[in-house]
């Protein structure tokens, strides 16, 4: 109490987990285990009494959404808070945004929603992720120069530690779109440039906060 409570300005929620144990939520089965899709921590009616209740007290939402359904579902979500009340500078976010559909990609630079991504981990994604997922839906994962040209606010780190802490990973990858077979075939065109990268990792990276 007292001195030693300090209230944040945001709050962190989960709408999924990750591919590797088919808790990320996907829109279609996981190709190595076709009778899973992921599991959404919340319904959208759950979702959205929640994030309404969160907004309404001027806070930040800082929501993990790796699959595209529950990507979709967050950004669903965000812009009904649109609809029903007075904008704000709220700088909602979807924290790692690894597989957004490309129509969420729009809504969100379209609604303001800010992404939280971690480039080294498009490198992480290995020979598990191509059995688990397949190529067609590894490849175009986190889709920084689409998100770029959404005008969406991109937040780059390390999700540390998840990740190397070194930003210069990163950097590599996000310029360069390396895969872990150190191969560049994968959606080369949602590389980006190497100052573009600098300014997420440090300049946006305090904005979205």
């Amino acid at each position: 109490s007292g001195e030693q409570l300090v209230a944040g300005d945001s709050v962190k929620i989960y709408i999924d987990g990750v591919p590797g144990n088919y808790t990320a939520y996907m829109s279609e089965p996981y190709d190595s285990a076709p009778e899973e899709t992921g599991e959404p921590v919340w319904s959208q009616e759950d979702f959205d009494e929640v994030t309404e209740m969160v907004d309404a007290m001027g806070m930040q939402l800082c929501t993990h959404g790796i699959g595209d359904a529950g990507i979709e579902r967050i950004v669903n979500s965000y812009a009904r808070l649109d609809d029903i009340r007075d904008p704000w500078d709220s700088r909602h976010r979807v924290d790692h945004c690894e597989f957004p559909k490309p129509a969420d990609v729009v809504r969100m630079g379209e609604h303001g929603i800010y992404a939280a991504v971690q480039p080294s981990h498009f490198f992480g994604a290995d020979d598990l992720a191509v059995a688990d997922l397949g190529l067609d839906r590894l490849k175009p994962m986190m889709p920084w120069a689409s998100m770029e040209q959404a005008k969406v606010g991109l937040s780059f780190g390390s999700d540390w530690v998840a990740a190397p802490i070194k930003p210069f990973y990163g950097l590599i990858i996000s310029a360069l779109r390396m895969n872990y077979l150190g191969e560049f075939d994968w959606a080369p065109e949602e590389a980006i440039d190497l100052y573009n990268a600098i300014v997420h990792y440090t300049l946006d990276s305090a904005i979205a906060l």
